[in-house]
């Protein structure tokens, strides 16, 4: 009797399936959800939080936001209206002084956050320069800034850079809000620069739609690698301030 009620009781009992766990997310996976997609030679790949994006050649990068004559990689996604971006730039490949000896000219290495529509982009971030110029004092001192270029495919641009605090990360903020781009920077994530309106009093303007993300660009003949992490996109309302 006593096993009869038993057997009853556990017919009783509702029955719970076990899911499996879920498989890992592919690394291209954890691309497309948290960065977007790459575009250009280059190659990609996690440690840990941070992505590392390297280089394949040392072709001069013409064009940010032209697929066919952009020769350096980029990660990135399309969106519509106001957005908030931010990055932090941990590491990026020195561009080599040995390389340039005997040559003139201005060897970089970039990387940073991009905003790309047909025939204009602006890039911002950290950027590498050895100056090998006639009578330039020091050609070997390695020169380091946070700079932004905004320009308009054959109509020229604006641009301006800020002294870097070496041995700091570098971290960036790019806010669209209406017609303006805001940009602003920090060393520590805590004490940032004023924002700076990028297009004022610029004959300058971008459609609805842009292409945002990063990207590592330079005119070296080595291959370059930038390692970044804390990027973030987000589109909040217009009441949200991003920068204080």
């Amino acid at each position: 009797m006593m096993r009869t009620a038993l057997l009853l009781t556990l017919a009783m009992l509702p029955w719970v399936a076990v899911a499996a766990p879920a498989p890992p997310l592919t690394d291209k996976q954890r691309l497309a959800r948290d960065w977007g997609t790459l575009a250009g030679p280059g190659e990609y790949r996690f440690d840990g939080e941070r992505l590392i994006l390297r280089s394949h050649t040392g072709m001069r990068a013409s064009e940010l936001n032209n697929t066919a004559l952009c020769t350096v990689p980029r990660i990135t996604r399309t969106v519509r209206g106001d957005f908030d971006m931010t990055l932090r730039v941990l590491d990026l490949t020195h561009p080599l002084s040995t390389e340039s000896q005997g040559n003139l000219g201005q060897f970089t290495t970039s990387a940073g956050l991009v905003v790309m529509s047909d025939d204009a982009y602006i890039s911002f971030g950290l950027n590498q320069i050895y100056y090998r110029l006639v009578n330039f004092p020091n050609p070997d001192v390695l020169h380091r800034y946070v700079y932004l270029q905004a320009i308009m495919i054959n109509q020229g641009g604006t641009g301006w850079g800020h002294s870097h605090e070496d041995g700091k990360a570098t971290y960036l903020r790019l806010k669209r809000q209406g017609e303006k781009i805001l940009a602003a920077h920090s060393f520590d994530g805590e004490k940032w620069t004023d924002a700076k309106d990028v297009l004022a009093n610029q004959n300058f303007a971008l459609p609805d739609e842009v292409t945002v993300g990063v990207f590592v660009l330079h005119n070296t003949h080595q291959v370059v690698q930038a390692t970044f992490d804390r990027f973030t996109l987000t589109q909040p309302s217009s009441s949200n301030k991003l920068f204080k």
